[in-house]
């Protein structure tokens, strides 16, 4: 039996590493007709240093009631990422949604070994949003952290969310065009 060269054991290793990562990072939403919604995090800028967030939910809110969806990126960091990710995914019921909230766990300001937590709000975060869910059709929302989430005293995380909503159809319009989504 012959042995494998090594730049190729080397090749798979690290493919097999890369999968494990993403799979632990951002878990993928099922596929067909069983979403309603996508939410998807833009990148955040940060004028204090790098914020590294961890998510412990995700919210909408019908009249007073609040239904979870499904969280697939656990943490991110300001400075990981320059393009939107994946934030969570689910069903709902048809019918309008008025807010969408995220659920902070923890916030870190300052590059790894300088670190300091950050104070975050023990209430969702909330944002305002015209969500109407319909039956077969879904929809997408992107989310928005303000430019200064975190207190000029660097001891609170208080993002301030925008969110916007467009259909599946008209977000791949906008991408293929190079529209800002």
């Amino acid at each position: 039996m012959s042995r494998v060269p090594s730049p190729f054991r080397a090749a798979v290793f690290f493919i097999g590493v890369s999968c494990v990562h993403f799979t632990q990072t951002e878990k993928r939403p099922p596929r067909g007709g069983d979403i309603d919604v996508l939410v998807y995090l833009h990148p955040f800028p940060s004028a204090q240093g790098p914020i590294e967030i961890r998510f412990g939910g995700i919210l909408t809110r019908e009249n007073q009631t609040s239904l979870p969806l499904d969280l697939h990126l656990e943490h991110t960091n300001s400075n990981e990422s320059q393009h939107s990710r994946l934030l969570a995914s689910g069903r709902l019921p048809v019918g309008r949604y008025s807010a969408i909230g995220l659920v902070l766990n923890r916030a870190r300001l300052g590059a790894p070994g300088e670190s300091a937590d950050l104070v975050v709000p023990t209430e969702p975060s909330w944002a305002a949003v015209d969500l109407v869910i319909e039956q077969g059709k879904t929809k997408v929302v992107s989310l928005t952290v303000d430019e200064n989430p975190v207190s000029a005293d660097h001891v609170s995380f208080s993002p301030v969310l925008r969110a916007t909503v467009a259909d599946v159809g008209v977000l791949h319009v906008r991408l293929v065009l190079g529209d800002p989504v």
